[in-house]
């Protein structure tokens, strides 16, 4: 809905309401020194802006409801910041001015908040209170508390203003600028084209180059809090089924594919596990996998796990797991936790010192790891060899090998002290060979 105010600058205020310059700086001073002394009723709220500090005592805009003759209907709006990582609570805003032809105080005014488009306000609303009822007027200080409050998130807004007031009955108020240098130039339009070419918005060095200041003096008032991010999907677990039983072998290569459902709103997700009946809260095991709703581990990775936890050789045991999805300091766990039973199967006497022929690249060991792990590497000739490690976004994140090497086997460290916990790759490559595998760093 427009409101339906007239807004006029300096040189329009003068000419439409008979008041010299004189006149204006002598009603404002007179505003500044009675504010001084005036005070409006206490909020429970604190300040969030305060725009209000130096009001000019030159400059200002006449604004006043018109209910007709829609042509000469304007508004303005300045801009506050609602800073990063906060969302504002809204309940009240003050715009400091003076009466020029006291009538009757205003009982009503129309509060708008715009959205920013590129350093302007929008063309709606986003919020918009239509006669919201004047808590306070003295003095010209109007202040209304909104019937409802208003949540911003982080960014730039802007806010209008306009008392209801009879322009043909002589009753008229001036919104005073302010000093500050906050942001961009306050706006102005007239959508009927009543005084000119302003029909959208435009800036008031455009608009009224005469204007002594870029402001208008105002305050906002609510309360602050952090910004929690968006709320996050329920979402469910898929694979493997709950209860699967699983024999896991010593070197084992077998995929064994975790996957779980979408959360809305989520940027991350980390699988987390504990043994069977234990806090997923708390747990155990926790490996991020990025924005992937998808973790694949070998089952040998798998049985080095349980391995590291203490369980032996020829022992079944039985996990629980979940998916926590994040966004931020946002978590939510998927509705379900599952459990699945696994059995290491006693290693044979092949073992990892085993040789082989040919090239090879080994498992890394251990696996998973904190922070470093042994890579060993096999072949059957002197070779140039490239062995490097990526992240699951494909990003190098450490070379190990880049040079010559003699035939035979060859162990290298891996130091991941410096990165998180999460899914490794590590690619070698020596002439016509290449192999990738796989790694997991727990911390």
């Amino acid at each position: 809905m427009m409101f339906k105010y007239n807004t006029f600058a300096l040189a329009a205020a003068f000419a439409l309401s008979f008041f010299s310059a004189d006149a204006i700086a002598q009603k404002a001073t007179q505003a500044t020194a009675e504010r001084a002394v005036n005070t409006v009723p206490v909020l429970q709220n604190e300040v969030l802006w305060d725009q209000a500090t130096d009001p000019v005592t030159n400059g200002a805009l006449g604004i006043y409801d018109l209910d007709e003759t829609e042509v000469w209907a304007v508004e303005a709006a300045d801009d506050f910041v609602v800073p990063e990582g906060q969302i504002w609570t809204i309940s009240a805003v003050e715009a400091i001015g003076f009466y020029a032809d006291l009538i009757g105080e205003p009982f009503f005014a129309n509060v708008n908040f715009y959205m920013d488009e590129f350093d302007r306000p929008a063309d709606f609303p986003t919020f918009e209170f239509f006669e919201a009822e004047v808590t306070s007027s003295a003095d010209g200080i109007i202040l209304v508390e909104l019937p409802e409050e208003v949540e911003l998130e982080a960014g730039i807004w802007w806010v209008s203003v306009a008392p209801h007031m009879d322009y043909f009955a002589d009753g008229r108020w001036f919104w005073l600028g302010n000093t500050s240098v906050n942001g961009a130039e306050f706006h102005w339009r007239n959508p009927g084209g009543g005084y000119g070419d302003n029909t959208a918005w435009t800036r008031q060095s455009i608009s009224f180059p005469d204007f002594p200041v870029q402001d208008l003096a105002f305050r906002v008032y609510g309360t602050a809090a952090e910004d929690e991010g968006p709320e996050l999907g329920a979402f469910s677990l898929l694979s493997p089924p709950n209860g699967v039983e699983v024999d896991l072998t010593f070197e084992g290569a077998t995929d064994i594919t975790i996957q779980w459902e979408a959360s809305e709103n989520a940027t991350d997700y980390a699988w987390v596990a504990h043994l069977e009946g234990n806090d997923l809260t708390d747990p155990l095991l926790e490996v991020p996998t990025g924005a992937e709703t998808e973790l694949v581990l070998t089952d040998g990775a798998i049985y080095d796990i349980l391995l590291g936890l203490g369980v032996e050789q020829g022992q079944t045991v039985t996990i629980d797991w979940s998916v926590v999805a994040s966004a931020g300091d946002n978590t939510r766990f998927a509705e379900e936790t599952w459990s699945v039973t696994f059995t290491l199967v006693p290693a044979t006497n092949i073992g990892r010192d085993e040789v082989v022929s040919g090239f090879e690249l080994a498992q890394n060991y251990p696996n998973p790891f904190n922070p470093t792990t042994n890579i060993s590497f096999t072949l059957p000739e002197a070779s140039d060899v490239s062995l490097e490690v990526f992240n699951m976004q494909g990003q190098r994140v450490a070379t190990l090998a880049n040079g010559s090497f003699s035939a035979g086997n060859h162990v290298v460290t891996f130091d991941a002290a410096n990165l998180s916990s999460g899914i490794y790759l590590y690619r070698m490559t020596a002439g016509a060979f290449t192999q990738t595998n796989k790694m997991m760093l727990v911390k």
